[in-house]
């Protein structure tokens, strides 16, 4: 549905992150739960990828409302998106 799109769009806007998978949104009440795991190259430091987790939050919460976002950050060998 459209919210899923604008999840997806939104996490792919960021150059940083190579693949995302397990994407998953839930509703209670007013509140939304999403989470899913994003791929970054493993060279990517851990402050850079954590910073993401951050930009990547806060852009989903301004975008949907009463959103509870939790990204998981995995390694990967490969550049290619």
């Amino acid at each position: 549905d459209n919210e899923i799109e604008i999840i997806k769009n939104l996490i792919l806007s960021e150059p940083e992150v190579k693949a995302f998978h397990r994407l998953r949104t839930r509703k209670s009440g007013p509140q939304r739960q999403i989470d899913f795991h994003i791929q970054v190259v493993k060279s990517l430091h851990i402050d850079k990828a954590h910073r993401l987790t951050e930009i990547l939050e806060e852009k989903i919460q301004q975008s949907l409302n009463n959103a509870d976002v939790v990204i998981h950050v995995e390694p990967i060998e490969h550049t290619e998106k």
